[in-house]
């Protein structure tokens, strides 16, 4: 009785996290006890994002549509998309060695390639794949994850940023020296506070969000008549950074509160994709006692290289 051969496929990268338009350098090792015929030899680069939402039931693919079903109850839908394929062919049709042989490829990763994204309901990832295509045979495959940061590209020149808001018993702007960051930096900057009448303040303080907003008509394949029918947003609230706390403020005194606050290192760059858009915000949240809190958010672009 005769056997196929016994084949050990192992794939190795020159590092593990990449930038758009780098080269991944790969390294096959390929073990047999016997030789074999295959019909290719191929580096494959597969780009997928998993993403998680609730819809109203009357949208859902798995409503009956029985009487028993509440057409209103939102219920749970996840699907994984592909958003970019790549494939590289080391060798053509040929014979495999008995003892095997190592081999080394590469395969480029595109210059729009979107970045990992580790979310709540929205996960990105990147694999690749290491392939010996046999006809009429099972394929045999190798894979490895990798990470594929976020680069920016700033056209102009650092500019301030600022964001002004009116609160109706005050108004408050924000001072950021530029809008683009990268993780684990210290962003810096300025709230300035105008009161136009007497008010008291119990905590200022300063966090970051990160909204990742799925987009459902690309996502459904139904028509989503209002906001209230679909919900997939993945917020991030970012640990809070008290600033003062128990301030009386007067009219006609400007208030000027400068602030620090180091950037989380989390997966969530700011990104768009034909699936889903990322966003930061920065956020000033004045609390009071038996009082809604004030929000002034101010946009950021966080990634992880800035050029």
């Amino acid at each position: 009785m005769l056997f196929g051969p016994k084949v050990k496929l192992e794939l190795d990268t020159d590092r593990d996290s990449y930038f758009p338009g780098d080269d991944i350098e790969a390294d096959l090792s390929i073990k047999t006890n016997k030789r074999f015929d295959f019909q290719e030899l191929r580096l494959e680069l597969l780009c997928r994002s998993a993403l998680r939402w609730n819809v109203v039931r009357r949208y859902s693919l798995y409503s009956s549509g029985g009487e028993d079903e509440d057409p209103d109850e939102m219920v749970h839908e996840t699907f994984t998309f592909k958003l970019m394929e790549l494939k590289e062919t080391l060798s053509g049709k040929g014979e495999m060695p008995k003892g095997g042989v190592n081999v080394s490829g590469r395969i480029r990763i595109p210059e729009d390639a979107p970045p990992t994204y580790q979310g709540g309901w929205i996960k990105t990832g990147w694999t690749l794949k290491a392939v010996i295509g046999r006809r009429m045979r099972r394929d045999i495959v190798a894979k490895k994850q990798i990470t594929v940061l976020s680069r920016m590209e700033v056209e102009k020149p650092v500019e301030e940023v600022k964001t002004s808001v009116e609160m109706g018993e005050f108004s408050v702007y924000v001072r950021l020296p530029k809008a683009t960051f990268t993780p684990g930096e210290t962003l810096e900057g300025e709230a300035v506070i105008n009161p136009k009448k007497m008010f008291k303040v119990d905590e200022l303080r300063i966090d970051l969000v990160n909204r990742g907003e799925i987009i459902p008509e690309k996502v459904l394949g139904q028509f989503i008549s209002s906001s209230t029918d679909f919900s997939g947003t993945d917020i991030y609230h970012s640990a809070a950074k008290v600033l003062e706390k128990d301030l009386e403020l007067v009219p006609g005194a400007e208030y000027k509160v400068p602030f620090s606050y180091k950037i989380p290192n989390v997966h969530r760059p700011s990104c768009k994709t034909e699936y889903y858009e990322s966003k930061w915000l920065l956020r000033i949240i004045l609390s009071r006692k038996h009082a809604p809190d004030r929000i002034i958010a101010t946009p950021v672009v966080i990634a992880d290289d800035i050029r």
